[in-house]
């Protein structure tokens, strides 16, 4: 039985797919800067990776020493980024997803076992943005004042499995990259 494998974006012409990872692509370097720009005054001593740091703080007491070591106008620049952020997980998922599937349709019937995994990293691009707005909402919450400790955990749960799919995804992508220069020398001997 062999498993079938949907395509994402089954729903956009070959033509259009070409113009959407240039459309996700541009937006995801656009946000990523900005986001960058964002984040440079909530780094301290307490959050040397900024927002980053925040997102894996992991506990209760770490979340809240990393809000105080930012002052109000820190603390408006880190509600902006996770604004900012709603759109950046729509344009990176769709980008990485979009990128994750081009490459994988490369390898039918080549190798299908490697289409068939970067089609489930394509779908996981979605889950990861799905996590990464569940891990927003617990981090404004804990912005907002929230006294509750569990929204320290769910961040950093969220975040982390977040980052692993995002992490599978850039994986996928240079394996599929070093393949098709191991084939392409392959054919031309």
């Amino acid at each position: 039985m062999t498993l079938k494998l949907s395509n994402p974006f089954a729903w956009l012409s070959e033509h259009s797919q070409k113009y959407a990872l240039l459309i996700f692509g541009s937006a995801t370097i656009i946000l990523l800067v900005l986001l960058s720009v964002l984040d440079q005054p909530l780094k301290t001593d307490q959050a040397p990776g900024g927002i980053i740091s925040f997102e894996i703080a992991k506990d209760f007491l770490r979340s809240q020493s990393i809000l105080t070591s930012w002052d109000q106008h820190s603390k408006l620049f880190a509600a902006l980024s996770l604004g900012l952020d709603f759109l950046f997980l729509i344009a990176y998922s769709l980008f990485l997803s979009l990128l994750c599937f081009k490459t994988a349709e490369r390898f039918t019937g080549k190798n299908n076992w490697f289409r068939s995994i970067g089609i489930i990293i394509a779908w996981l691009q979605f889950l990861a943005a799905l996590f990464d707005s569940v891990e927003n909402y617990a981090l404004i919450q804990l912005l907002l004042g929230s006294q509750k400790e569990l929204f320290s955990s769910i961040a950093y749960y969220f975040a982390v499995t977040k980052f692993l799919f995002i992490l599978s995804a850039f994986v996928y992508l240079i394996a599929g990259f070093i393949m098709r220069l191991f084939f392409r020398k392959g054919t031309s001997k």
